[in-house]
């Protein structure tokens, strides 16, 4: 008689993480056993005998990782998101020229603290109250500002019309203090808001 005993074990392990956090793990043991006997008589002389038994053993472990994002981060990233796809919206737009030269960038804007007016609106978009703006919707007759230096625009009031003077000399009494003038309409807006929206508002249109 011959025993022939053969034993073959598989080992599969499946690992799936979906972000760390909590990890179950289950392990199956499997083990199946076959025994197979074959006797063969000859001529009543030899008996032969074989035995094979073979043990399978299969052992699985699958191990699951979650991870729970916090809500708020969720909402940060959204919020991230969107703004760049508004920043990117802004830079494309051929609208708005003026406006983007006092906030190139729509994340400036979030972070500023303005309380609106109608003369900063009028101001940072060019629209409502120059004279230039006006003239073009044939509502004056002329751009030109009472000055006489020059076509009203955002530029001419912040920058050369002799008729603010007094209101341009305290604005840049307070840039000196950091840099030199003229100082670019988009650090008037970063740097210098709350002086910027004095001047602003202290111009009286229906005189200009």
């Amino acid at each position: 008689m011959k025993l022939h005993t053969y034993i073959h074990t598989h080992i599969h392990t499946y690992i799936h993480t979906y972000i760390h956090t909590y990890i179950h793990t289950h392990t199956y043991i499997h083990t199946y056993i076959h025994t197979h006997t074959h006797t063969y008589i000859h001529t009543h002389t030899y008996i032969h005998t074989y035995t094979h038994t073979y043990i399978y053993t299969y052992i699985h472990t699958h191990i699951h990782t979650h991870t729970y994002i916090p809500l708020s981060t969720l909402f940060l990233e959204l919020e991230e998101e969107s703004k760049l796809k508004w920043q990117q919206n802004w830079e494309e737009s051929p609208k708005a020229a003026l406006t983007k030269q006092f906030y190139p960038s729509i994340t400036d804007r979030l972070k500023s603290k303005i309380v609106i007016t109608s003369d900063f609106t009028a101001m940072v978009s060019g629209h409502g109250k120059t004279r230039s703006y006006l003239n073009r919707f044939k509502l004056l007759e002329s751009a030109t500002c009472p000055c006489k230096k020059g076509d009203q625009t955002t530029d001419h009031l912040i920058y050369h019309c002799t008729l603010l003077q007094q209101q341009r000399g305290r604005l840049e009494k307070d840039t000196f203090q950091h840099g030199i003038w003229p100082i670019s309409k988009h650090e008037l807006i970063t740097k210098h808001l709350k002086s910027f929206m004095k001047f602003t508002n202290s111009i009286d249109y229906d005189k200009l």
